[in-house]
């Protein structure tokens, strides 16, 4: 069962009630996955979401250029960053890679579960929904920012 300490400190459940808190610490399974393997992959079915421990990883997407591929790293993650968001919203498939970059403990939420616990305790739903838009929210301005750069480098005078 997880610590409702570490969840209060997270950002997928900040601001949730301690009630909140000991009814999601109930649904937590830890778990640890090793070094360089991958927590998920993009285009999978996203059925959990996970709330690192201890431990990094990589959030990556594999790219082609020249007939190659490589993963590209979009964003580093630690402790207390949730990973997995996906398995809360539609259409429930990764939109990333998670990869870790040493061995990585984590508690893992089933999707259903949370979303069950949401409709059962809607002051937690919404809590919880708005932390989860907050962090898609953040990943979408980082990824502009990306693209912005991007575009900027390639029109950049000679």
């Amino acid at each position: 069962m997880a610590k409702t300490d570490e969840l209060a400190q997270s950002s997928m459940f900040h601001g949730i009630p301690l009630a909140g808190l000991e009814r999601v610490a109930l649904l937590a399974k830890e778990v640890s996955s090793p070094a360089q393997a991958h927590l998920f992959r993009k285009g999978e079915k996203a059925d959990r979401v996970y709330l690192i421990r201890d431990g990094h990883l990589d959030l990556t997407f594999m790219v082609t250029l020249a007939e190659a591929e490589s993963e590209l790293t979009i964003d580093h993650k630690g402790q207390g960053d949730a990973v997995g968001w996906s398995a809360v919203i539609a259409p429930h498939i990764y939109t990333l890679s998670a990869v870790c970059r040493n061995t990585v403990s984590l508690y893992a939420f089933e999707g259903p579960a949370l979303m069950e616990l949401c409709e059962e305790d809607l002051r937690f739903g919404s809590l919880f929904m708005r932390n989860v838009a907050g962090i898609v929210g953040a990943r979408v301005s980082q990824l502009q920012q990306m693209f912005i750069k991007e575009v900027q480098r390639g029109i950049a005078p000679m």
